[in-house]
């Protein structure tokens, strides 16, 4: 009976199906097993009243709803609206139990890059530097592979126009840099893809070379200098700077991968993050820096750190079509809008920060993401809604009778690992008789027939090498597919496995009916029908 049903045409589609019904049964019930229900507010001291459009319960109501919809441990969250606090809170619980509080720090990754831009025009203010100078003015042991980085200034590292670009930089070395020396060092290897402000292009590097130009002219280091000319002054007591996301970080949410729609315990990739990315916050600090961004560069107290003028530079783009500023880029909102904002991506870790008309300012950091980390964008722009007296909605990347699996391109990698799955099954259960019909004919053909299998058997050791092409020349390592998105190398890994025991079998069972004759041994050719 098994033998006719293995023959059969319908086999395959059998397989695929009781396969597909049982993973994604099982991805199903994890993900309601482990979706966070016990998810509360932690409001903090610093908010004011709250205005007619913003009232803390409905943006209660909104975060806790959609943490709960898309999977989401937990948040902090800030509201401000010109220089009054409306909202300042944590939700839920880092993965370690501990509940998020609005005083709680979580890294805010590419959203330290307006800290640091900030720095810079500090300083510009104090008449330490000019935007218009070379780096080589401040940095005179600053060095390229080409001979062009000599004319990059310190505005084009400000608006991402000095050439650098990830596809242009050096091998990272194997042991992580400690101190921005060091990195700035290791760029001795980078070209650029473009002359010194002819053109944007995004790289952390830029905001490197400008944490080091603040040590170098301030002669403080750049977390100190941070410290001491913006959290003290803002009142951010939590915030802090680290070089690199292998240090200690004290109280920080401890972070969760959403793989599916299940979270998985993840801790950041270890990385150089310095002025680019480096920083940690709250709830509290963030609201105070955007009242500070809103008043034109005035603490809560009132008192004035920059000017207007600088704050509005930091907005403002200088590069020709680009939407870039110093540390903040222009967005067109879906109603016309135009917002000022940045996001932030160290996973699991996002974060974004938005600048609207009309005073409002929002910042979220989320302990939890899917593989292509939208959520916080999605956060604010719900907010947004929220303000405009609108009723917001966010719906998970992709539902499946009411369970998120964390993104549409997860459910659709999940489904292709299960194809591939049935594939290696239905080769291998029929890899004898496969051999039997193929006794005869030449070797090439059979070789042949195999090769698809062993192209797909040998995926994981070209997969790094074709990402980076694809990448433009940036290396992507294993172990950074997989902290960014584990989907993949799990269905590249199932491919491979399926594809060789496809690939291994045939050949075993060619081989015994050649060594046993043409056709093989009467019992050979019995078990192959």
């Amino acid at each position: 009976m098994f033998r006719d049903l293995r023959d059969s045409k319908s086999f395959p589609a059998l397989v695929f199906v009781g396969l597909l019904v049982a993973v994604e049964s099982g991805i199903l019930f994890a993900a309601s097993l482990t979706r966070p229900s016990d998810i509360t507010a932690q409001h903090g001291a610093s908010a004011s009243r709250a205005d007619d459009r913003t009232d803390s319960q409905r943006v209660d109501t909104f975060m806790i709803e959609n943490l709960r919809r898309m999977g989401v441990p937990g948040a902090v969250v800030a509201v401000v609206r010109d220089d009054r606090i409306l909202h300042a809170a944590g939700y839920g619980r880092g993965s370690d139990g501990s509940p998020v509080r609005s005083d709680t720090p979580m890294p805010i990754a590419s959203l330290t890059k307006s800290f640091t831009a900030a720095a810079i025009m500090t300083l510009v203010e104090d008449g330490t530097l000019a935007l218009d100078a070379p780096v080589l003015t401040y940095l005179p042991d600053f060095e390229l592979a080409d001979p062009r980085g000599a004319g990059i200034t310190i505005r084009q590292l400000l608006n991402q126009s000095s050439g650098l670009a990830p596809r242009s930089l050096p091998q990272r070395p194997a042991v992580l840099p400690g101190s921005l020396a060091d990195q700035i060092g290791w760029l001795r290897g980078a070209t650029l893809v473009s002359e010194p402000g002819a053109a944007f292009n995004y790289c952390n590097d830029n905001y490197n070379v400008l944490a080091l130009i603040i040590e170098r002219v301030s002669k403080v280091p750049f977390a100190q200098f941070l410290h001491d000319r913006l959290f003290v002054p803002l009142d951010m007591e939590k915030s802090h700077l680290y070089l690199t996301t292998g240090e200690a970080m004290p109280g920080i949410a401890v972070g969760q991968l959403l793989v599916y729609g299940i979270p998985i315990v993840r801790r950041m990739q270890n990385e150089f993050m310095g002025g680019g990315g480096g920083m940690v916050s709250t709830a509290d600090d963030l609201a105070r820096w955007l009242v500070f961004q809103n008043t034109g560069g005035r603490t809560q107290a009132g008192q004035a750190r920059l000017s207007p003028t600088s704050i509005t530079a930091m907005h403002t783009p200088s590069v020709a079509g680009s939407r870039y500023g110093f540390g903040w880029e222009q967005e067109s909102l879906p109603d016309g809008t135009i917002a000022i904002e940045h996001s932030g991506k160290a996973p699991p870790y996002v974060a974004h920060q938005q600048l609207v008309p009309g005073g409002y300012a929002y910042a979220i950091v989320l302990n939890g993401s899917h593989s292509f980390n939208a959520e916080a964008a999605s956060f604010i722009m719900g907010m947004h809604e929220l303000v405009a007296g609108r009723t917001p909605t966010i719906g998970p990347p992709f539902t499946f009778v009411g369970v998120s699996f964390g993104s549409i391109a997860d459910h659709v990698v999940a489904i292709l690992t299960v194809l591939s799955l049935a594939i290696g099954v239905v080769g291998t259960v029929r890899a004898r008789a496969w051999a039997a019909r193929r006794a005869t004919r030449t070797t090439w053909l059979t070789i042949v027939r195999c090769l698809p299998y062993a192209i797909v058997a040998l995926v994981p050791a070209v997969l790094p090498w074709l990402l980076s092409v694809m990448n433009r020349g940036t290396a992507v390592p294993w172990d950074v597919i997989f902290s960014v998105w584990p989907p993949l190398p799990i269905m590249v890994a199932v491919s491979a496995a399926a594809g060789g025991a496809v690939v291994a079998l045939r050949s075993i069972h060619v081989w015994r009916l050649h060594a046993g004759g043409a056709h093989g041994s009467p019992a050979e050719r019995e078990a192959a029908r």
